[in-house]
């Protein structure tokens, strides 16, 4: 879990914030601190607050304070001294990013200066825009390129990718609100070889969509919304694949994709890491795991209410799993896990290995586990590469390897 940092700024002074005053003057005067709080726009690699814009002015509207410094913590605590006794100052306070573009929206309030004293005043900032993300699996080896792009009454974003088989795509600073026209394409050359779009408004909660590209032409979406602040579309390239809404009963929660082969099965540690979220334990005849390009069929599964079923291959005994396959085997760069049964899917992961696609990079050489970075993870907030870490809790096989993994706790 992300972690409140507090600038010691206690005594900060800053010089077109202050005056030269004599002592009688002095007397006059007081001192306000300033405690902002911009909370990071979650899920996001690219939409980043550095800057944090502060300004006061007096009742009659004349600025007496204008600065800016460096954002070093969802929390910077500020204070500016020698300001004249009096009532009806505002101060406002907004964040940028280093280009200039506003992240936080600005707020604002008013206070009262009292002669030798320091007034304390909170800000709590919230984000003005956030990132569309785009996860594609299976995407046909004749794409070249793949576009998207979103032409909306806030202005016009687009990016693109050389094609391949897993890809992550982002727009980042869409404004909220921002209403218009979000479009795929997958290219060769010049040519449309699929297309998706749909009319679509950002809004300032998380969306987790699955989109299916049919072989008619049209579209299919499914869209579950959660707490801010960003939007994620998943989906197949392969027309005759689609990915259905998740039901959340089960959480995937961790996994080693990284940890071996089948080629040799004794020494391959990979596992995945199954959670019921539920008050009630999970019961089913028929548990199906997707993972790689495995299909596993679990019979008589239960997962206790608040507990966890873990299933490893051949060689990841150590990690004391519900059940062992010698045929588990994930994919370290790149790759797709679901979890279903008797026909429903409860939830599926399209991770990838480096932090241009939002994930915490593990080398493909690192016997390393991705483990959720959430007190309470969901089947929607762990479609983000962002809310997932590098496990950093080893442990030694029989061996002598060392692993880094952590399953039935989180």
């Amino acid at each position: 879990m992300k972690k409140m940092v507090i600038i010691a700024a206690l005594s900060l002074m800053f010089a077109s914030c202050s005056k030269s005053r004599s002592m009688v003057e002095e007397q006059t005067e007081g001192s306000v601190t300033l405690a902002v709080t911009t909370p990071e726009v979650s899920k996001s690699r690219a939409t980043v607050a550095t800057k944090l814009r502060v300004r006061i002015v007096n009742s009659a509207g004349t600025s007496v304070c204008d600065t800016t410094i460096s954002i070093a913590g969802e929390t910077s605590l500020i204070t500016i001294p020698k300001l004249d006794q009096g009532t009806a100052y505002t101060a406002f306070a907004w964040t940028t990013d280093n280009s200039g573009t506003v992240i936080h929206s600005e707020k604002s309030t008013q206070f009262d200066v009292v002669t030798n004293q320091i007034t304390s005043i909170l800000l709590a900032l919230l984000p003005r825009c956030g990132s569309i993300m785009m996860q594609l699996y299976d995407v046909p080896g004749t794409v070249d390129s793949v576009v998207l792009a979103f032409a909306s009454d806030s202005g016009s974003f687009r990016t693109s990718k050389i094609g391949t088989a897993k890809m992550s795509l982002e727009l980042d600073n869409v404004a909220y609100g921002a209403h218009g026209k979000l479009d795929l394409k997958m290219f060769k050359g010049a040519a449309v070889l699929a297309e998706w779009d749909t009319t679509f408004t950002f809004t300032n909660q998380n969306i987790s969509g699955q989109f299916s590209f049919l072989k008619s032409g049209g579209i299919e979406t499914k869209i579950t919304m959660e707490e801010p602040s960003n939007t994620i579309f998943s989906g197949s390239g392969d027309p005759t694949k689609k990915l259905d809404e998740e039901s959340g009963k089960l959480v995937i929660t961790e996994f080693m994709a990284n940890g071996g082969s089948t080629s040799s099965p004794t020494t391959n540690g990979e596992f995945v890491e199954i959670y019921n979220p539920l008050t009630t334990p999970f019961t089913t005849d028929t548990l199906q795991l997707s993972a790689g390009d495995k299909i596993i069929k679990l019979a008589n599964v239960t997962i206790p209410a608040g507990g966890f079923y873990v299933v490893a291959a051949g060689g990841g005994s150590f990690w004391t799993p519900d059940t062992t396959i010698s045929t588990l085997d994930l994919i370290g760069t790149s790759g797709l896990i679901s979890v279903s049964s008797n026909g429903v899917l409860h939830d599926y992961v399209i991770y990838f290995s480096t932090t241009s696609s939002g994930w915490p990079a593990l080398s493909p050489a690192t016997k390393k586990s991705w483990e959720i970075d959430l007190v309470a993870p969901t089947a929607v907030l762990n479609n983000f590469g962002a809310n997932w870490r590098g496990c950093a809790t080893t442990k030694t096989s029989a061996d002598g390897t060392l692993w880094s993994g952590n399953p039935r706790i989180f």
